[in-house]
């Protein structure tokens, strides 16, 4: 099920009933591909990520972003094409994907969800490409 990370839940619940600031998640926050679905107790360092050769979690400004839609479900997708690096070296099948607050190695994850359809990445496959609107988040209601 996508969502966010527990992490994550904890600090907006207290946000929400003030008994915590979370201040804006730094900008840009970066897209990392995942081998299998993160579940909530994951970071940004414990994911499964791709590890095909020319892989690095791609950089995402707020600006790449749509406005969010209530649901059922409560939606954001993105407006702007996301493309990931060519692979130049070994495969991967991405399940899914993990929007994290670091470049690399540890940290939040923001939200987390499943590639639909998985994508293949390998040197003969275009690179990972998420169209606008096809890079959805969001809150079960």
């Amino acid at each position: 099920m996508p969502g966010a990370s527990d992490a994550v839940e904890l600090k907006l619940l207290e946000h929400l009933v003030s008994r915590t600031n979370y201040p804006q998640p730094p900008n840009p926050l970066f897209l990392a591909l995942t081998l299998a679905l993160p579940i909530d107790s994951d970071t940004a360092a414990t994911i499964s990520e791709a590890t095909y050769v020319g892989y690095a979690r791609k950089s995402m400004l707020g600006s790449d972003w749509g406005a969010a839609t209530i649901g059922p479900p409560t939606t954001i997708a993105n407006i702007n094409p996301i493309v990931f690096a060519n692979c130049t070296g070994g495969s991967n099948l991405i399940l899914g994907f993990a929007l994290t607050t670091t470049a690399a190695g540890a940290g939040d994850i923001q939200a987390y969800g499943p590639c639909s359809p998985n994508i293949t990445i390998n040197v003969a496959a275009s690179p990972a490409t998420f169209p606008p609107g096809t890079l959805v988040i969001q809150f079960p209601d």
